[in-house]
């Protein structure tokens, strides 16, 4: 892939059949997997990277990332 290029991944017709089949509960399932992991990738690596915070720290910064800076703005206000 050259620099600039944007490479869209494209779902495949059998996958997208089975994500039609989900139901409301399936799907919000789903989500909620997908964010606990997010959330326990990114506070490891929050932590490997600053072992001297605290908790609370390093769950400011995680909210702070996946909220591109969001929670920031809404803490200074």
């Amino acid at each position: 892939m050259s620099v600039g290029e944007v490479k869209f991944e494209i779902i495949d017709d059998q996958m997208a059949e089975i994500l039609r089949r989900k139901t409301d509960i399936q799907r919000l399932r789903s989500v909620d997997t997908f964010w606990r992991s997010a959330r326990a990738i990114l506070r490891a690596a929050i932590v490997t990277e600053h072992p001297d915070w605290d908790a609370i720290r390093v769950n400011r910064e995680i909210s702070s990332r996946i909220s591109n800076g969001a929670v920031d703005v809404a803490r200074s206000h």
